[in-house]
């Protein structure tokens, strides 16, 4: 007995047990790998060609806005729209790169491994479509990743579970229903119990079963029959997963055949806005427009995978703009395809977005330069092709700057606003009115008759200065419009601009708040100052600008005293511009401080080498008297250059002094503190030469040139320079006469006792080369009695 428990305990797992148990749990394993790693695999690929297909889709949308934008060099626009590129959550990174090597222009991060590079091109001035730069953009598969991750280890674990699961049943089972009964079919045969003889040879327990295969042959139908039911239910349980993995997709799922709709997920249901079960069996045409049903009935192959962007209609009767991918079905029923619906509301939201910021001023509301350019030449082709006229008109606003840098730019983007009002209010459909930048703005008119063009124009220049919009500020400023009108064949934008840009310029050279015609009767002069601005920023980086030195000497001629800077600039096209000419262009377009500092610069670096006895006379501009680190500039310029605050004096014209007299008072003292020289330049021309001694520490007085000239034939002249050196003596003043030209001018100053003098009599303006000659020419002078006793003046008088 006890020998018989033990070759029952030993032989509780047979070998042809385990064989079952092995061949089952393998088995079952490998086909739940192999099935999950086809469906892994398709799931898998289709995101990531879904992702390529939207990066490829919206990478090509955007290059159509960017390719202007280069040809435009419009850099801010350009990050704009590559920012707006990498909003998109499955594109990290784009990059322009521009076709003539400059710097690419780069946002967000490189994934190499889904670069896409779209070559951009655009039309040049001939016409000619031609390269322009390439947008690459990168795009990631971080989410797709993360579901998949997701995806494999859910399905490992069910593999793991369903593993152990088939493991444990098999393990019971075959124990139970082939251990078991095995076992006690030996101990019956070895009990000489007869069974039926089958023929059969094999090693293991099994040659002993089939001798009882006939008994045990229902009890193994029955286990059969279990067995078959259990994989009717694992196959209900893989069907409902895959329906959930088909929900818990983004894109809309469809099932069809022909027009006839056979399944559908529930995002297609929610995206349809009506219960799934009502689109079962409904007519794809119904969905949406008439020509997609084409689209879907073709033919398709395993390689073509064919996209259709259309809109959907759904139950409500909203139209969805949509993409649709098309796919075959295999082995789901002769003729079923699939097609993936993906809702691109958003992106077809943010392409018309990013097409007004291209397009439209963002503050006014108005078009934008882009935008108006775009219609200008689109009219240009159009009045070449019927023979029309064209006009465009520039406005302009009058007393803006004021207006902005008194109030505020808050109160400045407001007046900009209302004129944009007015000028819509004012305007009709056919006139397109733009903000060209700042407070420049622009109007096309396309009209056949000069009285309709005058008559709109004068409307709108009535709307904004009187109109509801502009009352707040209504006497603060003005409008000047300047307009230009070309006809028929002789319609050339770059000529139209011109002209409207000089008659603008004529307007405000006028007086401003009017409205001027273009003519070719418009003033050379209007012209030459219109080329002066554009140049003398350019000739300044440039170093086209020079220095003259006029000399200042004693009144006999017998001691050299100092040289006064004057500006020069000779240009190719302009020839010679007076000094007259540039200050008065730097002063009024706001470059009269810039310009001033190079002056000084330059004047201090060239007289550092002079002797320390001689001084340097510079102007200072009215807009200069206004800047409150001069002071510091002039105090850094000495120190770098070297040159003595004593041999500096500054001229200061009474008129800059009356504008801004605090602040000019300021600065004033400031450089009189620090050893400068004060001289009140062109004396006796204003109408308050006298106080302005009295409130200002001056050091000399400039007798005007226009007392000066024919001083000797004009004794009402005499009287006037007579009293300003006595004045100048009475205040301890050094007094000196400029525009000194005869020696019948120069003889009269010596009798009437005036100090100094200079002028063309003495010598023109020279070069900073030829003023070592002046100097020496002056040390080598035979100086008199007379001229001693002069020159030993404390003070002239």
């Amino acid at each position: 007995m006890v020998t018989q428990d033990r070759k029952e305990k030993q032989s509780f797992f047979s070998v042809l047990a385990l064989k079952i148990i092995a061949a089952i749990s393998i088995s079952v394993l490998l086909i739940q790998l192999m099935f999950i790693s086809f469906i892994e695999s398709s799931i898998y690929e289709s995101e990531l060609s879904n992702i390529v297909d939207q990066q490829i889709t919206f990478t090509e949308a955007n290059a159509i806005y960017i390719a202007e934008l280069v040809s435009e060099d419009q850099e801010d626009s350009l990050y704009l729209i590559l920012s707006a590129i990498v909003a998109n959550p499955l594109i990290v990174g784009a990059t322009l790169q521009y076709a003539d090597g400059r710097e690419p222009l780069f946002v967000g991060e490189k994934h190499t491994a889904l670069e896409y590079r779209f070559d951009i091109k655009d039309f040049n001035d001939n016409d000619e479509l031609v390269p322009v730069g390439s947008l690459l953009t990168y795009a990631t598969t971080a989410f797709i990743d993360e579901s998949r991750s997701a995806r494999i280890t859910g399905i490992l674990e069910l593999v793991l579970l369903v593993f152990l699961v088939v493991l444990a049943v098999s393990v019971l089972a075959v124990q139970f229903y082939i251990g078991i009964p095995l076992r006690r079919i030996t101990r019956a045969i070895d009990n000489d119990q007869r069974v039926q003889k089958i023929h059969w040879e094999s090693r293991d327990e099994m040659g002993t079963v089939v001798n009882r295969l006939n008994f045990l042959h229902t009890k193994l139908y029955d286990q059969l029959t279990g067995l078959e039911l259990e994989l009717s239910a694992s196959e209900r349980r893989e069907a409902a997963r895959i329906t959930s993995l088909a929900n818990a997709s983004l894109e809309g799922i469809l099932i069809f055949n022909n027009d006839q709709i056979i399944d559908l997920n529930e995002p297609m249901a929610q995206l349809f806005s009506t219960d799934k079960n009502n689109l079962t069996s409904a007519a794809v045409s119904s969905m949406f427009a008439p020509d997609v049903l084409q689209f879907l009935n073709q033919t398709l192959s395993n390689n073509n995978r064919p996209v259709i962007g259309t809109e959907l209609i759904n139950s409500k009767g909203s139209k969805i703009p949509v993409e649709i991918y098309l796919h075959q079905l295999e082995n789901h029923g002769a003729g079923n395809k699939v097609a993936v619906v993906r809702d691109i509301s958003e992106r077809v939201a943010a392409e018309q977005a990013m097409w007004r910021l291209a397009h439209y001023d963002s503050m006014t509301g108005l078009p934008n330069r882009r935008y108006f350019t775009e219609n200008l030449n689109k009219a240009i082709d159009v009045a070449k092709q019927t023979n029309t006229a064209l006009s465009v008109a520039y406005l302009d606003l009058d007393n803006f700057k004021f207006i902005n840098d008194s109030r505020g730019h808050s109160v400045g983007d407001q007046l900009l606003c209302a004129v944009a009002d007015s000028l819509q209010a004012s305007l009709g459909s056919k006139e397109i009115c733009a903000r060209l930048g700042g407070d420049e703005f622009a109007i096309l008119l396309v009209q056949n008759s000069q009285s309709s063009i005058e008559h709109i124009l004068e409307t709108t220049f009535n709307s904004i200065l009187e109109g509801p919009h502009c009352q707040t500020w209504r006497g603060l400023f003005s409008v000047s419009i300047g307009v230009a009108t070309l006809s028929g064949q002789l319609v050339d934008k770059n000529e139209l601009l011109t002209r409207a840009d000089l008659a603008l310029y004529k307007a405000k050279e006028l007086g401003r708040a009017r409205i001027c015609y273009y003519s070719e009767q418009l003033d050379v002069k209007l012209i030459r100052e219109r080329l002066i601005v554009e140049k003398l920023v350019a000739a300044q980086e440039q170093d086209l600008l020079e220095l003259y030195y006029q000399p200042q000497v004693l009144c006999d001629g017998s001691k050299l005293t100092g040289f006064e800077a004057l500006l020069r600039w000779n240009d190719p096209e302009l020839g010679t511009v007076s000094p007259e000419e540039i200050v008065h262009i730097a002063e009024r377009e706001g470059m009269a401080a810039q310009l001033g500092r190079w002056v000084m610069l330059r004047a201090f670096r060239e007289a550092s080498r002079w002797p320390t006895s001689i001084r340097l006379a510079i102007n200072l501009s009215p807009l200069e008297l206004t800047d409150e680190k001069l002071p510091t500039f002039i105090a850094q310029c000495l120190k770098d250059t070297g040159l003595d605050a004593a041999q500096l004096e500054v001229e200061i014209t009474e008129t800059s002094l009356i504008s801004e007299s605090v602040k000019a008072a300021e600065i004033i003292s400031a450089l009189k503190a620090m050893g400068i020289k004060i001289a009140l330049d062109d004396f006796g021309t204003g109408y308050s030469s006298l106080s302005m001694l009295q409130d200002f520490p001056f050091d000399r007085i400039k007798i005007d040139r226009s007392f000066v000239s024919n001083l000797s034939e004009d004794e009402s002249k005499s009287v006037i320079v007579a009293s300003i050196i006595d004045l100048g003596a009475r205040l301890n003043l050094d007094v000196i006469a400029e525009g000194v030209e005869s020696e019948n001018d120069r003889a009269t100053l010596l009798r009437l006792h005036c100090r100094e003098c200079q002028g063309y009599l003495i010598s023109e303006p020279v070069s900073a080369r030829k003023v070592p000659e002046i100097i020496n020419r002056y040390n080598y002078l035979v100086v008199d009695s007379e001229a001693v006793h002069i020159s030993e003046w404390k003070k002239a008088g």
